[in-house]
């Protein structure tokens, strides 16, 4: 019969009761900070959102942006200092892995130039504040609206329903069609045997009804024209 080493077994409690606790409240600190980071990120959005849940403001779409940004951005930070902290408590040295990982990142960084394009055009997007979620663009031969923006990719969706994932560093030219205001140039046809006079006149006024409509009126800046 084979002997249990207690020994073993008595040092195994002896760093249980040291470390598990310390362990414990890493992964706890952990997501606490994130869930804090989560939590700010609504109230910031609670605080600029407008009485108005059918359109989206300027100040709405910047703060959409940005929260989305650092709580990614909150996310990586706080699990890559979690897993070095979990990683020396076990008794890891962090020191090779560091060398090691700093020698990895390097060579990363030489092959993958892209990745840091994008990452880097990512950051002037956001800092310059070309576009936001929430406007509609056209980048390259793609163009929708702006569902979701990351350091690394923005992602439209079209009229058709389709989702395009661009790479920053791709996006190149950007036609923002609704930086701050937009204008709506609709075709309208018209029969040959109808008066065009007469439904020009109906569709100005149409369009000034609007106009003075209460719920349609704070999104028309200028009086409609009809060319």
């Amino acid at each position: 019969m084979e002997k249990f080493d207690f020994n073993l077994l008595e040092a195994l409690q002896q760093w249980s009761i040291v470390h598990v606790p310390k362990l414990i409240i890493i992964l706890f600190g952990m997501w606490l900070t994130i869930k804090v980071a989560g939590f700010i990120g609504k109230r910031i959005r609670a605080h600029v959102e407008d009485d108005d849940p059918t359109r989206q403001s300027e100040r709405e779409k910047r703060a959409e942006t940005l929260v989305t940004i650092s709580n990614t951005i909150v996310k990586i930070v706080v699990i890559a200092f979690g897993v070095l902290m979990i990683v020396k408590e076990l008794g890891i040295d962090i020191g090779p892995l560091l060398a090691g990982a700093g020698i990895m990142g390097l060579a990363i960084g030489f092959g993958s130039q892209a990745l840091v394009k994008d990452v880097v055009t990512g950051f002037f997007i956001l800092m310059e504040n070309q576009f936001r979620v929430g406007d509609v663009i056209k980048a390259g031969n793609h163009s929708g609206l702006v569902e979701k923006i990351t350091l690394r990719t923005t992602i439209l969706r079209d009229l058709d329903g389709t989702v395009h994932v661009i790479p920053n560093g791709e996006v190149g030219t950007v036609s923002n069609m609704t930086y701050i205001w937009s204008r709506a140039v609709i075709d309208i046809g018209v029969s040959y045997r109808e008066d065009i006079d007469r439904v020009m006149d109906l569709m100005i006024q149409v369009a000034k009804g609007m106009k003075d409509d209460p719920k349609w009126g704070v999104d028309i800046l200028e009086e409609p024209t009809l060319l």
